[in-house]
């Protein structure tokens, strides 16, 4: 098996660069100032990434591709890497069985986690701040993401959006989301069948949850809208649930807009300047 730690790695072009490196272990290395990659792995099972300082890299900070399955990835320092439309702090692609826990993540120009057609992952109690992009953010390419899992995290202070997904069957739990610059969190078209439960959203710019996807279900969450335009907007989405949750500040509360069968159940909405649910343009409710 290969060990790394305890290394200082600085000033090449890709800092740490693995392929086919099944079980490797990467502990307490700093690694900084690189002009691509800070660290890259592809075709790399089981890998173990801990206490490690990436800085300053022009590139993604940490990047696992090609069935890098099953790594662990914590306790990690990922900050100020970036340059231009790179920079994303972690990136994954065509992964699956992932857990990035307890990782710090901040100050990076672009978006700080990016899952690319990678399913099955887990992203549990991370702090996400203040990223030039996404705080987290799930796309399909190839191949749809889904069954990915955001628990106990903080997002906060990212200049787009909190958390956005394209993903299917997303579970968003137990997440305190706030001061993002515009949605707290975001599920597209594709994103259908996800799950937001008990999250705190406060302060998010222009909505603390859009729904763009169909069959979701918004469940004992508490939002503070009073910097949202609108606290939670569903448009174009049938069968969208929204139960136990309350709702306070912000101009409107819960807005449908051509959206159909919408269960709204035991919220709380309060507080609105203007209304408290809202339903327009050919929208009904179950």
């Amino acid at each position: 098996n290969i060990i790394v730690k305890y290394n200082s790695i600085a000033d090449n072009n890709i800092g740490i660069y693995a392929t086919t490196a099944d079980d490797a272990i990467f502990l307490k290395n700093t690694i900084r100032v690189h002009s691509s990659f800070g660290a890259s792995f592809q075709e790399s099972k089981r890998l173990r990434f801990k206490s490690n300082t990436i800085k300053e890299c022009d590139g993604d900070a940490l990047s696992l591709s090609s069935d890098s399955n099953t790594a662990f990835i914590d306790n990690n320092t990922i900050k100020n890497n970036g340059d231009g439309t790179d920079g994303r702090a972690i990136k994954l692609s065509e992964v699956s069985s992932v857990t990035l826990y307890n990782n710090s993540i901040e100050s990076n120009t672009y978006s700080g986690i990016v899952l690319i057609s990678s399913s099955s992952n887990k992203i549990v109690q991370n702090t996400i701040d203040d990223n030039g992009q996404y705080g987290i953010q799930i796309t399909n390419d190839a191949e749809i993401s889904d069954n990915n899992t955001i628990k106990d995290n903080v997002i906060e202070d990212n200049s787009n959006d909190g958390i956005s997904s394209y993903g299917m069957f997303t579970k968003i739990i137990n997440n305190e989301i706030t001061d993002n610059g515009q949605k707290g969190i975001i599920l597209e078209e594709s994103a259908a069948r996800s799950t937001i439960f008990d999250c705190d959203l406060e302060d998010n710019a222009e909505n603390a949850i859009h729904i763009f996807a169909n069959h979701v279900s918004i469940n004992d969450n508490i939002i503070d809208g009073s910097a949202s335009d609108i606290a939670i907007l569903v448009v174009n989405s049938n069968f969208v649930k929204i139960m136990n949750t309350t709702v306070e500040g912000g101009s409107q509360g819960i807005k449908f807009q051509n959206s159909t069968n919408a269960f709204v159940y035991k919220n709380t909405v309060q507080s609105n300047t203007g209304y408290g649910i809202y339903f327009m343009q050919n929208s009904t409710s179950a």
